[in-house]
């Protein structure tokens, strides 16, 4: 058989689960020369959609998420599928990955309709839509077989009786899901949360731990199995999608070791539901060898490929490595069924100690079938309960819950020391931040504080000013009474010096007139003289008496001239003092001085203009 190329697409990354999820696949699917490739969707880190159609099949796992959850890389995974289907590749989806591939092809998730998280060993029943695929029927068909070969060859019977499938409508997507689901829940809580039984047929017995499932397959999709807990355990969606809810990569140990005490711790599970579990996953009833073979079928043919005969998947009869697998489950739990059961955990074994150490536990109590007997072990139907919680702990046992116990509170305490660290160095940021606000607070204060000085200096200079100002106003306007005083003495000096220029005018005309009757008198004198010189002289004289009689004139005109002048400068020098002592007396001072200037000239131009 040629080797396998074959993609898991991890979708897990709670550090519990770390490193694990390819060596699970692995171990349940590998064969001899495969090639498996781990890719991390938490950490976007997906096939191409070209890479995608070189494999021979691409695996999506589980996850503690929930496919509804808005993460990028969730969404990322959603849109990729419709492409790899489209680029040729198959595509096998388990837990979180069958409810994934139903999200993306058009169908719908939810929480499981009872309300209740599911956590145990199944029994999956085949669908009536089964048999509108008759190759993988027959390959179903055929696992089972081998499945009960195995059980009756390893002395180990089913404890539950036959009973009826949870759900046998609407087996296509969209046609009965919602009422199916309902169906489921209400067989959930008839059993009292325990694995509800398979029908006349045989079964496959899972693990189961999910709290979601698909609640309606998408549209063409074809219901292959149910159970009591899951209308649509296991679903297919044309020849290249598989899909189921179950778990066939791990068992009950791991599903002790790594999901029971999460669950049980932060109250997912009640204590009678953790007991319950407790009891299935001590009980080794799980089979995922006879899925793996149905898984493995899948692989080669697809959905509706396959000749038919037992040879197409390899060893028929339990030859093959499918049938050694599942030999090696039955023979396992035949063993555990024989050993003594290992201890519950401390919630079941106080809900055992309150009914007394020979009672049943809950466990034991949900797993019975409706006839009331307990699960037993061995063909020989011995009466050991398989979930029996009287049995005191191993010092070994407690030995290694003290250590989970030390591990847990180390990482609790580790977790809260990294909480407290970081939150007080949040909190030394946020000071440091304060402090530098604070300091930059002060600095714009300082400066604000420094220009309100300088404008304080400035105020008070100018306060200096306009006082010093005011007292100068003040002196001035004490002087107003002087000064308006002094103006009326000028006004009166004024009008004085205005009586003694009309008095001096009237005094120069005067002169004038007398000058010019002396003028006349002197000019007539001088014609008579001339009269009595022409006859005296004969007309030798004549050529001389030509100018003599001008000189005489002219001097007799002259003459008095000095006399008048010096009357008129004494008289403006008078006029001047006059008016110059006026003004001393009056207080005006330079100003009423310099304008009498113009009243001493206004006096002494009569006189130059009456000699003119």
């Amino acid at each position: 058989m040629a080797p396998r190329r074959v993609a898991v697409i991890e979708c897990e990354d709670a550090d519990k689960w770390k490193d694990m999820t390819l060596q699970l696949w692995r171990r349940i699917l590998e064969r001899q020369g495969d090639d498996f490739t781990v890719f991390h969707a938490h950490a976007r880190d997906l096939p191409s959609v070209e890479a995608a159609a070189g494999f021979d099949a691409i695996v999506i796992g589980g996850s503690h998420y929930s496919v509804y959850e808005d993460h990028q890389w969730i969404r990322e995974l959603k849109a990729r599928v419709p492409q790899y289907l489209e680029a040729g590749a198959k595509i096998v989806g388990c837990c979180f990955g069958c409810q994934l591939l139903a999200e993306a092809l058009g169908g719908r998730v939810g929480p499981n309709p009872s309300g209740r998280f599911v956590l145990g060993v199944e029994r999956v029943s085949p669908a009536p839509g089964l048999s509108e695929f008759p190759a993988f029927e027959r390959a179903v068909e055929r696992a089972l077989d081998r499945q009960a070969a195995a059980d009756a060859a390893a002395g180990f019977a089913d404890p539950l009786a036959p009973r009826a499938p949870a759900s046998a409508a609407g087996e296509r997507g969209g046609e009965g899901a919602a009422a199916a689901a309902a169906g489921a829940a209400a067989a959930v809580a008839e059993e009292g949360g325990a694995a509800a039984p398979c029908g006349v047929a045989p079964c496959f017995r899972v693990m189961e731990s999910h709290g979601d499932q698909v609640l309606e397959l998408p549209p063409g999709a074809a219901r292959l199995a149910s159970s009591g807990t899951a209308a649509n355990e296991m679903w297919c969606l044309g020849d290249r999608v598989l899909a189921f809810q179950f778990h066939i990569e791990f068992d009950g140990p791991i599903a002790m070791e790594k999901i029971h005490p999460a669950l049980t711790d932060n109250g997912r599970l009640s204590p009678a539901e953790s007991a319950a579990s407790w009891g299935q996953l001590t009980s080794g009833h799980e089979r995922p060898g006879t899925v793996a073979e149905v898984v493995e079928h899948f692989f080669r043919h697809g959905i509706t490929g396959g000749g038919g005969g037992e040879d197409d998947d390899g060893g028929g009869g339990g030859d093959g490595a499918d049938g050694a697998k599942v030999d090696a489950e039955a023979a396992a739990a035949a063993e555990a069924a024989a050993s003594p059961p290992p201890p519950a955990p401390r919630a079941s074994r106080a809900s055992g100690a309150a009914s007394g150490a020979t009672s049943p536990t809950a466990a034991s109590e949900r797993s019975a079938p409706p006839g009331g007997a307990g699960i037993s072990a061995g063909g020989g139907g011995g009466a050991g309960s398989v979930a029996s919680s009287a049995a005191p702990f191993s010092f070994l046992a407690r030995q290694r819950r003290a250590q989970a116990h030390e591990e847990l509170l180390a990482e609790h305490a580790s977790d809260l020391v990294a909480s407290a660290s970081d939150g007080f160095d949040a909190r030394m940021r946020a000071a440091g931040c304060d402090v530098e606000l604070l300091a930059g607070a002060n600095g714009a204060a300082a400066e604000e504080y420094a220009r309100a000085a300088d404008i304080a200096e400035a105020l008070a200079r100018f306060a200096s000013d306009l006082s010093g100002r005011q007292s100068g106003a003040s002196e001035a306007v004490a002087l107003a009474p002087q000064i308006l005083a002094g103006l009326g003495g000028l006004a009166a000096s004024v009008a004085a010096l205005d009586g003694a220029t009309k008095a001096l005018e009237r005094r120069v005309a005067a002169m004038a007139r007398e000058a010019g009757v002396a003028a006349g008198a002197v000019a007539a004198a001088a014609s008579a003289g001339a009269a009595r010189g022409r006859g005296g002289g004969g007309g030798g004289g004549a050529g001389g008496s030509g100018g003599e009689p001008k000189a005489p004139a002219g001097g007799s005109h002259a003459a008095p001239a000095p006399g008048l002048t010096a009357s008129v400068a004494a008289g403006a020098s008078a006029a001047y003092k006059l008016v110059v002592g006026s003004f001393a007396s009056g207080g005006g001072g330079s100003f009423t001085g310099a304008a009498s200037g113009g009243g001493a000239s206004t006096g002494t131009g009569a006189p130059a203009a009456a000699e003119s």
